[in-house]
């Protein structure tokens, strides 16, 4: 897809980015190359414990699915690509990257946006 110089890409948006800044404060954004979806699962499984959850994003519902129950209160455990974030201005109040799974195939996606971490 080419997308001519005069459209203002800056106004491109998705599902997630609407997602996360309408309910950032009860958003827990999961993302990394392996484990993604296990990962989310877990972070559900224990935010039931105490909390009405939705497990949201490329795993459960859609999130303008969820937003019912974001509305009664409930906190999302949000699985969202490396791809998903590159046109996302806003981050979940929480987040979590499984750095040490870190694959070469997002290395080079990436490679423009990552420093090397001291």
């Amino acid at each position: 897809i080419v997308i001519p110089d005069f459209i203002d890409t800056y106004k491109i948006t998705g599902e997630a980015e609407l997602f996360i800044k309408h309910y950032r404060d009860h958003v827990v954004g999961i993302t990394g190359t392996k484990g993604k979806s296990t990962t989310t699962s877990l972070v559900a499984a224990l935010l039931k414990e105490k909390y009405q959850v939705c497990l949201v994003g490329n795993i459960g519902i859609p999130c303008f699915e969820a937003i019912d129950e974001m509305e009664a209160g409930a906190y999302a455990a949000l699985e969202l690509s490396c791809h998903q974030l590159e046109i996302c201005r806003y981050s979940p109040q929480y987040t979590m990257q499984q750095w040490r799974s870190m694959v070469l195939r997002n290395l080079i996606f990436l490679q423009t946006k990552c420093k090397a971490i001291p």
